[in-house]
């Protein structure tokens, strides 16, 4: 599996600092099939936050990281769905809001592909 971290969060999550995922979420990772993975991921008080596209099976998933201290970042990750035949149509069904958390991992998906 190959792990591509952004570094850098979104605006609007200040209160967040900028987190790599620690060995059990990594493992949790390849243990999902996932065999390409951008993520970034940021954490705060007694929360974090994040997204991962991840390529499993020639197809695309997304994933929100969000979770209270409960949880982790890959807790309740599950690449098992339909998926999408390529990055630009997952994109395509997100919301606004989401593509817009979503194309900087895109991006760095695309340079490493």
């Amino acid at each position: 599996m190959k792990l591509l971290r952004h570094e850098h969060i979104p605006s609007g999550y200040d209160r967040m600092t900028p987190e790599a995922f620690n060995s059990y979420d990594e493992n949790r990772l390849r243990e999902s099939g996932a065999d390409l993975v951008a993520y970034w991921y940021g954490s705060g008080s007694y929360e974090g936050t994040g997204h991962i596209i991840a390529r499993k099976a020639g197809r695309w998933y997304q994933h929100d990281c969000s979770h209270c201290s409960c949880y982790g970042p890959t807790c309740h990750i599950d690449f098992n769905g339909s998926g999408d035949e390529s990055l630009d149509s997952l994109l395509a069904s997100c919301s606004q809001e989401l593509r817009g958390y979503l194309e900087p991992l895109a991006a760095l998906l695309q340079a490493n592909l």
